[in-house]
């Protein structure tokens, strides 16, 4: 997955909730530029397979 036991104490569900929140934010924002909207999809895409990580440790 990439995350170790140590990420459910970093992407605590808190942090990963502003993140959320950011990234909605970030991409109402990015709609008028093309390559923001791009590095948006990217962190989108990252926080999606960190969740997904997240709740594999879980199941450990």
């Amino acid at each position: 997955t990439g995350l170790s036991g140590l990420g459910r104490n970093v992407f605590t569900p808190e942090v990963m909730q502003k993140l959320g929140a950011c990234l909605a934010r970030a991409e109402g924002m990015s709609n008028l530029d093309e390559i923001a909207g791009k590095r948006v999809m990217m962190a989108r895409q990252m926080y999606i397979e960190t969740q997904e990580a997240l709740e594999g440790l879980e199941g450990k």
